[in-house]
């Protein structure tokens, strides 16, 4: 069987120097295409993530340790630990939990 999927159908969020596309996902784990210009400096009380860069460069910190990535990269980002990205990126985000608002919490 075949499936495809189109990853742009599915909740738009838009930030400020961020677009992200949430996938409709089912079961433990959830997933968005993101567009990273500058993302703001947040974290998450318990929710894990990882991103794949799929396409450009730029830079992630992550408790204030700058990590340059490029297309291929794969990094893990622990709960609650503060991070942000900047650069010009697309970015698979993989995200257990499902991501969640109520979970995302921006530093002030």
């Amino acid at each position: 069987m075949v499936m495809k999927r189109n990853f742009l159908k599915g909740k738009k969020i838009k930030f400020k120097a961020e677009t992200i596309y949430e996938i409709e996902m089912r079961g433990p784990i959830g997933a968005a295409l993101s567009e990273i210009r500058k993302s703001e400096e947040h974290f998450h009380k318990r929710t894990k993530e990882w991103y794949y860069v799929i396409e450009g460069r730029g830079t992630i910190c992550i408790d204030g340790r700058r990590i340059p990535l490029r297309k291929y990269d794969f990094v893990y980002i622990p709960p609650k630990s503060k991070h942000f990205a900047e650069g010009r990126m697309k970015v698979l985000a993989i995200t257990m939990p499902p991501w969640d608002k109520k979970d995302h919490h921006v530093v002030k």
